[in-house]
């Protein structure tokens, strides 16, 4: 072996290497033979690894993100579970979907029981024309929210006023 095809092995090793552990060249020296194609295999190598870069950051991003949508989920969980007052989820026409353990404790109905019933179920009658306005514009987007007393009936038979927050 000569020592110029010592010297293009060498050079050749250099940049092998280079291209092991991620450092790309921009272009190969023409001495080298093959250092065209060496050069077309460093660009593609190169733009895989930008791509790869994206990736990294975009998987990153989307971990951070459901670390805190997770966090964002036991938060509520804690609120709505531990909470000392009445919660509960309801749909737009009054049926009850979920409620915590200070509504039931309240009003005397299991959560079970609780959500086989609509609103107008647990509630007197007075007023409930105010409230579809109220509730219209909740879902019209006129307001964000809205607060009313209101009476309920618990299971034993007794009514109840509470303070409503709607939103």
């Amino acid at each position: 072996m000569s020592a110029t095809d010592r010297e293009t092995m060498l050079t050749l090793g250099t940049y092998l290497k280079r291209l092991a552990a991620g450092d790309l060249p921009d272009r190969i020296p023409a001495e080298l033979e093959f250092g065209e194609e060496l050069g077309a295999v460093c660009a593609t190598l190169q733009q895989y690894q930008e791509e790869l870069e994206q990736l990294k950051l975009r998987l990153e991003r989307e971990t951070a993100f459901a670390h805190v949508l997770q966090n964002s989920k036991q938060l509520y969980k804690d609120i709505f579970v531990n909470s000392v007052t009445g919660i509960m989820i309801v749909t737009e026409q009054g049926k009850i979907l979920d409620a915590n353990h200070a509504v039931e404790s309240m009003l005397g109905y299991s959560i079970n029981e609780l959500t086989r019933y609509n609103l107008s179920d647990i509630s007197i009658p007075d007023g409930q024309e105010d409230d579809q306005e109220l509730i219209r514009g909740l879902i019209e987007g006129r307001r964000t929210y809205f607060n009313v007393e209101k009476r309920y009936v618990r299971s034993d038979g007794i009514s109840l006023w509470v303070m409503l927050t709607v939103f």
